[in-house]
């Protein structure tokens, strides 16, 4: 329904951006549209109604002869809100308030970005060439991580590397194994791993009685020799291979939901 040339701006989960399953429609992005703009949300900007990583998604319809190599990119870890709704707030040295949000700064990158001025990659906003990007890879990923510079390094570091760096996914299997303790283990206390539970960078996780009608939402089981990591939060570097005994009170103990669970192999 978009005329040529004309502009469209939406809110989008961001799995359409980088799942396998939502494929088809990136290439249907990357094939019609020039992709002008990407700008990551985190997973607390519309909570409490909802719970999901979204991205702002800007596009322009193909015109004839013209083809934007240049897209912006640009990620916020506050927008000015809590996850509860409230209104974040910091203040300044003079003790004025203002909003917790990392949208102002995007804001200024994106609009030097549009008026021709060249901005430094970092944490918050880069420029790059997705067309470029994408040569060779059937993915198609349009997220933020793939795209920013860093990745280009540390591929070429892991492709130099002395020893091979395998994925868990090449040595491991996918265990899906999901369970809701409120109404499927009604009044009973179960050892359960929590985000919280799983300390970073040091793969130390610890196992915490927690009555069975305070997990309301769907866990999933993992068991002995399993490695559990946040898979929506890979950036806090919560990975753990899981070596307690059974549970004391179920078969098998609960872990965080949203997490991948995987089951070694001989490896481990």
């Amino acid at each position: 329904m978009l005329r040529e040339g004309g502009h469209i701006a939406i809110v989008i989960d961001e799995g359409v951006l980088n799942l396998p399953s939502t494929q088809d429609v990136r290439s249907y992005i990357v094939s019609r549209f020039d992709i002008l703009g990407i700008v990551s949300l985190p997973e607390t900007a519309f909570m409490p109604y909802a719970n999901v990583n979204a991205s702002i998604l800007f596009l322009r319809k193909h015109t004839a002869g013209h083809r934007s190599q240049q897209s912006f990119f640009g990620k916020a870890e506050n927008i000015g809100r809590k996850s509860n709704g409230d209104d974040d707030v910091i203040y300044d040295e003079r003790g004025v308030a203002k909003p917790n949000s990392d949208l102002p700064q995007i804001l200024e990158l994106w609009d030097a970005h549009l008026n021709g001025r060249s901005i430094s990659p970092s944490e918050t906003a880069f420029v790059t060439n997705v067309v470029e990007n994408l040569q060779g890879d059937e993915s198609l990923r349009l997220d933020f991580r793939y795209h920013h510079p860093s990745r280009g390094v540390s591929k070429v570091l892991l492709e130099n590397a002395k020893y091979p760096i395998l994925t868990l996914s090449d040595i491991c299997e996918e265990r899906n194994d999901s369970i809701i303790p409120s109404t499927e283990m009604q009044d009973q206390v179960i050892l359960y791993t929590g985000l919280a539970d799983i300390e970073s960078r040091t793969g130390v996780a610890q196992q915490v009685p927690t009555p069975t009608a305070s997990l309301k939402s769907a866990v999933k089981r993992y068991e002995p020799k399993d490695i559990v990591f946040a898979r929506m939060r890979p950036n806090l570097r919560k990975v753990a291979l899981m070596e307690f005994s059974e549970g004391v009170r179920v078969p098998r103990v609960q872990c965080l939901d949203g997490a991948f669970k995987f089951q070694g192999r001989s490896n481990f």
